[in-house]
C-alpha cells in the first residue's frame, strides 16, 4: 500500500517537470512564446525578403559575390587589356575593348594639353577664352568672363551721374524746336503725340504762349514716351495753339 502512493506520487512528479520550462522552473506563459514570424505561425521556414541588406550585420565575404562578369550592366573585367597601364592611366573605351587611356583620349572630356599651365592663382577657376582653357578668377572673368564692377560698383548696377563725361559720348544731341504736338484740338481730346521722345527734362510745351507744368495736378499734363496727356483743368479748347520744343 505504501509502494503503490510513492509510486503515484513519482509519477505526478515527473508529469508537473515535463511542463516547466527548461531552467526557469516556471511554465510557459502566452507572453514569452514565439506567436508567428513574419505573419506566419507553425513550422516557420526561410523565406525570401525576411531580412533586407540593411538589416544585416558584419560583410559580406568574397566568396559570398558573384563574379563582376556575371553582373549584368557591368564592366567585364576580361574585356580590359591589362597591358599598358601607367601612372595616371584611366580605363577608356575604344570602340571593341576597355583599354588604358590618359584624359587627353577621352572624347567629350577636357583635354589637359588645352589647359595653360602658367598664370594661376589661389582662387582661380578654369575659364574658357576664345580658343584655350586657362585660369580664370570666377566673376571677375579672366578669358571670357563675366563683368566684376562697373565705375567701381557691385552688386546690381545702375546708371548714376557721373559715370561718362561729354568727351566720352560719341554722337550730338537733336534739338527739335517749336513743333505742333498732333492731336484733335476740340475742348474734350486730351491726348496729343510728338515725334520723338524726349531726353528727361527737356520737353517744352506752350500753350497759346504760356509755357505748360509737367506733373499730375497741379501740373498741366504728364509724358510717357512720345504720348502728351493733359490734366483736367488744362485740356486745349477749340482754337488754342499748342507748341513743343525738347531735344532726343
Amino acid at each position: 500500500m505504501i509502494r503503490a502512493a510513492a509510486i503515484a506520487a513519482l509519477i505526478a512528479a515527473l508529469g508537473a517537470a515535463q511542463a516547466l520550462t527548461p531552467g526557469s522552473g516556471q511554465a510557459p506563459s502566452a507572453s514569452t512564446q514565439v506567436l508567428s514570424f513574419a505573419g506566419r505561425t507553425g513550422a516557420v521556414a526561410p523565406m525570401a525578403s525576411d531580412y533586407s541588406f540593411s538589416m544585416l550585420a558584419g560583410t559580406a565575404a568574397s566568396n559570398q559575390l558573384p563574379p563582376l562578369s556575371a553582373m549584368i550592366g557591368l564592366v567585364n573585367l576580361s574585356q580590359i587589356n591589362s597591358s599598358g597601364f601607367t601612372a595616371g592611366s584611366v580605363i577608356g573605351w575604344n570602340g571593341s575593348a576597355f583599354v588604358p587611356m590618359t584624359l587627353s583620349q577621352i572624347g567629350g572630356q577636357l583635354y589637359l594639353t588645352q589647359i595653360a599651365s602658367g598664370g594661376a592663382a589661389a582662387g582661380n577657376v578654369l575659364t574658357f577664352g576664345t580658343s584655350s582653357w586657362g585660369p580664370g578668377s570666377g566673376l571677375s572673368g579672366g578669358s571670357g568672363g563675366a563683368v566684376a564692377s562697373v565705375f567701381g560698383r557691385t552688386g546690381s548696377v545702375i546708371a548714376q551721374t557721373g559715370d561718362y563725361s561729354y568727351s566720352q559720348i560719341s554722337g550730338t544731341p537733336v534739338f527739335v524746336d517749336q513743333i505742333t504736338p498732333s492731336g484733335t484740338i476740340n475742348g474734350t481730346n486730351n491726348v496729343f503725340t510728338i515725334p520723338g521722345v524726349p531726353a528727361a527734362g527737356s520737353l517744352y510745351l506752350w500753350r497759346n504762349g504760356m509755357l505748360m507744368k509737367q506733373g499730375p495736378p497741379p501740373g498741366d499734363y504728364t509724358l510717357s514716351g512720345t504720348t502728351i496727356q493733359f490734366n483736367s483743368g488744362s485740356i486745349p479748347q477749340t482754337g488754342d495753339t499748342l507748341l513743343a520744343s525738347y531735344r532726343q
